[in-house]
């Protein structure tokens, strides 16, 4: 039975805008393709799966969006069919965008195929169009629309198909941008957080917009650094003083950076800060603040460096892994050598093998090394 225009149902125009509201949405909030897809199949009778394939290799497939379609064909699709597709081999030699299936490949060589008879036919489909979204580059993503039988083929929808075509692909674009932006964000974090260093981030009224690990437990203590009221704040009326100002500074028209040093007492080193402007510039967004990073080096605290991480670091030996961190934690050669029960002299073996593995030949520079390296302290 064909699909009809019913009294009072959306008309070809209305269903493209739809299409094109639910398609922008989804690029802002990635989580809303599944509602695109939805309402793809809603309002065109389709079953629809987003999929890419590398140009040079139309036979490797990885789907993106699937919605109304079995999941164990759409795995079969993936991982054997998809090769012997004639849909989408036939459609590499052609430029249009919108591709019915009848615009590639007759229906008796259609459904003489392996991918109408193992795909198609047992989930009941029987038209398909493919929509190119995205051209040139490396990689061609796709959306393929099927519908059963029972209903009309898609010469008649093109007027939707090629209404939303542009829009769709500039979504599918945004949402790719913003996608590896939140990668790159996540990994920055993720970097953040492995540092021993306190880092956080304030706006111009000191207001934390993030704070790493080491910055947390620092600000949990509530010594010489707090978060009140989500403020970022210096105990005693002049460190605070100095940092706000330094906050400002670095958040103004022309920003400037500062050092910065907070007495703790009871015979303990200062903290010691840097405040640096995050962006050499200020976005056009007037919903955008300046933001300063605040970064917090605490001299008296432990620098923990493992032993799986100065093996990996120096191709060393587990004895001379073991050797570095008792030199980075204070003890002599002779101290190591008593508590591993071996003599000096495999201590001093062992101490000259990573003088040749990491190109330093005096024992305080080979520990300067380690406790300076952050890349040991990150595998930790």
């Amino acid at each position: 039975m064909a699909r009809r225009h019913v009294l009072g149902s959306p008309n070809a125009a209305e269903i493209t805008l739809e299409l094109v509201g639910a398609a922008y949405a989804a690029a802002g909030d990635p989580t809303q393709w599944a509602a695109f897809g939805a309402l793809f199949q809603h309002r065109l009778a389709s079953s629809i799966a987003m999929y890419a394939h590398p140009v040079a290799q139309p036979g490797r497939n990885r789907t993106l969006l699937s919605t109304g379609l079995d999941p164990a064909y759409t795995r079969l699709n993936a991982e054997e069919l998809h090769s012997r597709n004639v849909l989408i081999l036939n459609a590499a030699r052609h430029i249009a965008p919108v591709l019915l299936a009848e615009d590639v490949v007759d229906r008796e060589t259609l459904e003489g195929s392996e991918f109408f008879n193992e795909y198609m036919r047992p989930q009941g489909l029987h038209h398909a169009v493919n929509l190119t979204l995205t051209t040139g580059g490396q990689h061609r993503v796709c959306l393929a629309a099927l519908r059963e039988a029972r209903f009309e083929a898609y010469d008649r929808d093109r007027r939707v198909l090629d209404g939303l075509l542009p829009h769709l692909r500039r979504a599918f674009e945004v949402s790719e941008r913003l996608d590896l932006l939140h990668v790159q964000a996540r990994a920055g974090f993720s970097a953040f957080d492995r540092l021993s260093a306190a880092v956080m981030l304030v706006d111009e009224e000191a207001r934390l917009a993030y704070a790493n690990r080491a910055a947390e437990c620092l600000l949990a203590t509530g010594r010489c650094l707090m978060a009140r009221g989500s403020r970022l704040r210096a105990t005693g009326t002049e460190p605070d003083a100095r940092l706000r100002a330094a906050i400002t500074g670095a958040t103004r028209p022309g920003p400037t950076g500062a050092a910065l040093a907070f007495p703790r007492g009871n015979g303990m080193p200062a903290l010691s800060a840097i405040v640096l402007p995050s962006e050499p510039g200020r976005s056009i967004f007037a919903a955008h603040r300046p933001l300063a990073f605040v970064l917090i080096h605490d001299p008296a605290a432990s620098t923990v460096v493992s032993e799986e991480a100065v093996r990996a670091r120096f191709d060393a030996t587990p004895a001379e892994a073991r050797l570095a961190i008792a030199l980075c934690a204070g003890d002599s050669l002779s101290a190591f050598a008593a508590s591993a029960g071996v003599s000096v002299t495999t201590a001093k073996t062992h101490l000259n093998g990573l003088f040749a593995k990491s190109g330093i030949n005096r024992q305080a520079d080979l520990v300067r090394l380690i406790l300076s390296d952050p890349a040991l302290r990150m595998l930790d």
